[in-house]
């Protein structure tokens, strides 16, 4: 009879109250996250429109990708005091087998590099934040898992059979529609072991900093495994990537 009656106080406080049901589970339930903080392929196209207009394009492949890392348009991101790059990449060549019509191909995959790159500003915008919240929560460090990619390795991610696939990477009906990491101005912050009050710490100051806008121009989404943060350059900073796209 107790148990009927707890279980009936927890159906009442999920319809009255959902975090009260989070409390009293031990936390193990998920808030959705903040309407602020939520994505749509309307905002997609938005960001890339706004992209265009700003001089950023698209890095079509990873020649290009690499040019613009030797010429240090883009800027790489480094394991520091306040966070540390894992892509979650494998470290040594692997096989994968793909059977077209009945027939067996063996295809051998080439590692991708642990290393992050980005605009300079984003690189500026994620050290800012990686250090207040390196002394909100005692120096705690957090996870990049993303920066900039190729359109090239983009559209293997998202390539069943592929080496790079994984069903993570965003879909697009057509260049409007396709990720910021190939414009090199979206990066990821693993959600991954962040505790309730860093998720609250972090939506907090992200819905602040695309709402006010002072230091930085940011259209962040909190997706599941990840934060994905787009930041636009203020009007003195500028891309030069426009040799490149070609």
């Amino acid at each position: 009879m107790k148990v009927k009656i707890f279980i009936l106080i927890i159906l009442i406080q999920a319809v009255v109250n959902p975090r009260a049901v989070t409390a009293q589970s031990g936390g193990r339930a998920r808030e959705t996250a903040p309407l602020e903080l939520k994505g749509s392929t309307e905002q997609r196209i938005g960001q890339n429109l706004r992209a265009e207009n700003l001089g950023i394009n698209q890095i079509a492949n990873d020649v290009i990708l690499a040019r613009l890392i030797q010429e240090k348009i883009l800027v790489e991101l480094t394991n520091g005091d306040n966070y540390f790059i894992e892509r979650g990449t494998e470290t040594k060549p692997w096989k994968i087998i793909q059977r077209v019509k009945g027939k067996r191909t063996v295809i051998n995959c080439a590692p991708k590099p642990n290393r992050v790159f980005t605009y300079p500003w984003v690189k500026e915008f994620l050290d800012k934040l990686a250090t207040d919240h390196s002394l909100e929560f005692k120096k705690k460090k957090f996870k990049i898992t993303s920066g900039t990619r190729s359109l090239e390795e983009h559209k293997l991610m998202r390539t069943k059979g592929s080496c790079y696939y994984t069903p993570n990477a965003a879909q697009a009906a057509g260049p409007l529609e396709e990720s910021l990491h190939v414009r090199g101005i979206a990066i990821d912050i693993s959600r991954k072991g962040m505790k309730s009050s860093e998720i609250r710490w972090m939506r907090k100051r992200l819905i602040a900093d695309k709402i006010n806008g002072i230091e930085f121009e940011i259209d962040p989404i909190e997706e599941n495994i990840c934060y994905h943060i787009v930041v636009f350059p203020k009007a003195k900073q500028s891309a030069k990537n426009a040799d490149f796209s070609c």
